[in-house]
C-alpha cells in the first residue's frame, strides 16, 4: 500500500498468477485508490480475458455500494462486445 496525504489517499496494487496443469496460465494485475475513506476507484486486468473498472461508495461504516463495468478482451467478445454493468454490495463483518 502507498499512503499519500496523511492516509486520506491510499493506493493498493494487486497481482496474482494462476498456474494450472490443464488450462492456460493467467496473470491478474490491478490497483485501487481509496479517497478520503469514502470512495474507491479501481481497475483490474486478467491477461487475454477481461478488464474491469469499478467505483465503490461507502454508505455506512461497514457497508459500501459499487458499480463495476467488465468487458472481455478474449475471443468471446464476439458474443457481447458491449461489456456488462453490475451492482455490488459490500459488507465487512
Amino acid at each position: 500500500m502507498v499512503f499519500l496525504h496523511k492516509s486520506l489517499i491510499v493506493i493498493t496494487p494487486r497481482a496474482m498468477m494462476r498456474l494450472l496443469s490443464n488450462y492456460d496460465n493467467s496473470f491478474d494485475i490491478g490497483a485501487s485508490v481509496d479517497l478520503y475513506k469514502k470512495f474507491t476507484l479501481g481497475a483490474h486486468y486478467r491477461t487475454e480475458e477481461i478488464a474491469t473498472f469499478y467505483a465503490l461508495f461507502k454508505v455506512i461504516d461497514n457497508a459500501s455500494i459499487g458499480f463495476p463495468y467488465d468487458f472481455t478482451t478474449s475471443k468471446i467478445n464476439q458474443i457481447n462486445d458491449n461489456g456488462s454493468m453490475e451492482v455490488l454490495i459490500k459488507y465487512l463483518f
